[in-house]
């Protein structure tokens, strides 16, 4: 009995040693498998370029969007209407340009875009602030957008608009302002003109003066003709 059971001991201690290998392997193969599954940390695959998604600590959202030239312009803000970036060709276009109009303290809503397209296109972004309207126009040439020189216009008057005025090549800025006064009871009430400039930020002329900003030509749009301007501003 006792010649019997060693090789009985010997074959089930193999068995066992054949199990133990056969489950390591096992894990081994599901570790390589798992580990060549998983997704690598940082960026996702098809994340958008970097200040697309992002305007500022939140997620941009779309606040207005317009077609120009053939693709369609978005104006990206936060849920503030802060931080604001113009994208041109829709989601995951690399086309982004950073507006400054927010940084002055405009903040941007449904109505900020207004864009022209001519043989140099451009787009105004244009929001309210505490002293008033700012904006700020982004130009195209050759598919490069760009800021224009003049970075930054304001209106005391409730108005800033693209249209062309002088120029037949490109859309002329139109900043509605109030006549020059000396008193914040005179402001108030003070008469208001229109000045028109070019997109280099060349002052072209000025409207007469309307007793109110609602009487300026096309308000609120204001858009006058060439023939109303004066080379004299109030």
């Amino acid at each position: 009995m006792a010649t019997g059971g060693a090789p009985r001991s010997i074959m089930v201690t193999a068995a066992l040693a054949a199990l133990v290998t056969a489950a390591a392997l096992i894990g081994v193969a599901v570790l390589r498998h798992q580990t060549e599954a998983a997704p690598t940390t940082g960026e996702p695959a098809a994340a958008a370029p970097n200040g697309v998604t992002q305007c500022g600590t939140g997620a941009c959202q779309v606040v207005a969007s317009q077609p120009v030239d053939g693709k369609t312009v978005d104006l990206l803000a936060d849920s503030a209407g802060d931080n604001g970036k113009l994208r041109v060709g829709g989601p995951g276009s690399p086309i982004v340009v950073e507006t400054s109009t927010t940084s002055l303290g405009a903040r941007l809503n449904n109505t900020s875009l207004s864009c022209v397209t001519a043989t140099v296109s451009a787009c105004l972004v244009r929001g309210p602030s505490r002293d008033g309207l700012i904006g700020q126009v982004v130009i195209n040439r050759g598919d490069s957008w760009r800021p224009a020189e003049a970075t930054t216009y304001s209106s005391d008057a409730g108005a800033i608009t693209l249209h062309s005025v002088v120029s037949s090549d490109a859309p002329d800025l139109i900043v509605a302002k109030k006549a020059p006064c000396n008193s914040p009871t005179a402001c108030r009430s003070a008469a208001v003109y229109a000045q028109v400039y070019n997109l280099t930020g060349s002052l072209l002329g000025c409207t007469p003066t309307y007793r109110t900003a609602s009487s300026l030509p096309g308000w609120p749009d204001v858009a006058p003709t060439r023939a109303q301007l004066r080379a004299e501003c109030p």
